[in-house]
C-alpha cells in the first residue's frame, strides 16, 4: 500500500517539475488533488456502505494530510521558474556568461556559433551583456523620477559651486582654519 501513496506523490510531482510553469503542469496538479478527493469520497462512502465495520476517521487521518500535502508541493514544484538562459540550439549547453567573439558566441561543447543580441542602454554605448550593469552606475536608479534638464550633466562635474575639486576644503573653511 505504501508504494502507491509514494508512487503517486512521485508521479504527480514529476509532471509538476517536467512542465513548470505551463499549462500541462498545473493540470497535472489538479488532476492528481481530483483523484485524492475521489479516494477520500470513496472512504466516506465505504463507510457508509459496511454501516461502520471500517472505522473510517482512521482512514482520513492519513488520506487527508497526504492529499493537502501532494497538492501543496505540486503547486510548490510547479511555481519553480524555468531556466530560460540562452541554450545552444544543437547541443543544449548553457551559452550563459560566455563571452562573445565579434558578433557571435561559440558553443564550447559543439562548436555552433550563435548570433548575440545587442544589449539596450539609454546612452546607446555597446554593453557586453544583459545581465551585468556599466561602469557608470544604474542609469535608472540614479534618475528615476526627475526630468531631462536635471539629469543632464552639471558642466562644472565634480567642482562644487566655488570651482574647487571635491577633494579641496571649501573656502569658508579654509579662512577659519587658517
Amino acid at each position: 500500500m505504501v508504494p502507491l501513496f509514494v508512487g503517486y506523490a512521485l508521479i504527480v510531482w514529476y509532471l509538476a517539475g517536467r512542465h513548470r510553469r505551463r499549462l500541462p503542469g498545473i493540470v497535472a496538479v489538479a488532476l492528481g488533488l481530483l483523484g485524492l478527493i475521489a479516494i477520500n469520497w470513496f472512504h466516506i462512502q465505504v463507510g457508509h456502505w459496511t454501516r461502520g465495520e471500517i472505522y473510517v476517521p482512521v482512514l482520513q487521518s492519513i488520506t487527508y494530510p497526504y492529499t493537502v500535502l501532494v497538492a501543496v508541493v505540486g503547486v510548490f514544484i510547479w511555481s519553480i521558474p524555468r531556466d530560460l538562459g540562452e541554450r545552444c540550439g544543437r547541443c543544449g549547453y548553457s551559452l550563459e556568461g560566455l563571452e562573445p567573439s565579434g558578433s557571435s558566441v561559440v558553443c564550447p561543447e559543439c562548436g555552433v556559433k550563435h548570433a548575440t543580441r545587442a544589449a539596450y542602454r539609454r546612452s546607446g554605448a555597446d554593453r557586453r551583456d544583459l545581465s551585468g550593469d556599466d561602469d557608470r552606475g544604474n542609469t535608472h536608479e540614479r534618475f528615476a523620477g526627475r526630468s531631462a534638464s536635471e539629469q543632464a550633466p552639471h558642466p562644472a562635474h565634480g567642482e562644487d559651486r566655488e570651482r574647487q575639486a571635491p577633494d579641496e576644503r571649501p573656502a569658508e573653511h579654509a579662512q577659519a582654519a587658517g
